[in-house]
Parts: structure tokens; C-alpha cells; sequence
């Protein structure tokens, strides 16, 4: 999902309320999908570390100054982890373009028509664009339409998580 991040705030294509709805259940959707992944990510690192810290006191009798060293090593290197695995995507703003971009690739009988029509939404001034002001209002109710029609939460691949 490399296309989704943005450095800049988001915009919400304020014209489509539905989409904006949808969009931002998205969002949340990812932002706890990055959450949950993060978790099991730092989970298992500590699962190994626990093994290695095992298996290491196990066979060279560490003694308390090399156990503590070795505990305070792993700590850092599970915050580390977490930072990397949870901070950071969190961090990390979600474009609404991307999100769509993402939703459009996974179901491409919308065609980009979505995407049209949110960046249609966003004109103000159809006009000076010298476009028909009809033909804007059919890619956009187009778009919102095809839209109702999929779900968008299916980008997200949570097939081990549910």
C-alpha cells in the first residue's frame, strides 16, 4: 500500500459525505489492522528473545551483571521494534486519493470512476476548468454510485486476523 502515504494532511472530499464516511471507516480499519500486526510482530520478537535469553543462560551460566545486560538489551530492542512496528505506521498519514487509488485497484470495474468523481467534488469553480458542469455532476454521482456498491474494507487482507 505504498500509494496511500501522504506527508500532508488529508482532505476529505467534502461534497460526498458518503464517501467520506467510508473512507474514514477505512482509515481506522487500517490504523487498527497496523496495530494488530504490530502487536503479533512484537510478540513473537519477544517470544524469540525470551528463547535466546533462555538458551544463552542455559548453556554458558550467565552470571547476574551478563543476565542483567541481556534483559535490558531485549527491552531495547522490543521498544525498538515497537516503535518500528506500531509507532511509526500509525504515525504515518492515510491520503484519501491513496485509500481510493487502493479501492479502485482492487476492484477495478469501478473503473476510476471513484477517484473522479472525489477529485470533481473538490473543484470549486467547474467553469473555469471549461468543462460542461453537467458532465461533472454525472462523474460524480457516477462515482458515489458505483461506490455503494462495494465494500470498501476489502483491501485490507485480515484473513489470519478474522
Amino acid at each position: 500500500m505504498a500509494t496511500t502515504y501522504e506527508k500532508s494532511a488529508t482532505q476529505s472530499p467534502s461534497t460526498l459525505p458518503g464517501v467520506a464516511v467510508r473512507l474514514s471507516a477505512l482509515r481506522r480499519q487500517i490504523k487498527l489492522w497496523f496495530v494488530l500486526e504490530g502487536l503479533a510482530y512484537v510478540l513473537w520478537s519477544a517470544l524469540a528473545l525470551a528463547v535466546a535469553s533462555f538458551l544463552l543462560d542455559y548453556f554458558f551460566r550467565l552470571d547476574l551483571q551478563q543476565r542483567t545486560f541481556l534483559l535490558i538489551a531485549s527491552g531495547i530492542l522490543l521498544l525498538l521494534v515497537f516503535a518500528q512496528r506500531v509507532i511509526r505506521p500509525l504515525a504515518t498519514p492515510l491520503s484519501d486519493d491513496g485509500l481510493i487509488l487502493e479501492v479502485e485497484r482492487r476492484h477495478p470495474e469501478l473503473a476510476e470512476s471513484l477517484i473522479s468523481a472525489v477529485q470533481f467534488s473538490r473543484v470549486r469553480d467547474v467553469n473555469a476548468m471549461g468543462v460542461s458542469p453537467q458532465l461533472v455532476r454525472a462523474s460524480i454521482d457516477q462515482g458515489t454510485q458505483a461506490a455503494e456498491r462495494i465494500r470498501f474494507g476489502s483491501i485490507v487482507d485480515s484473513g489470519w486476523l478474522f
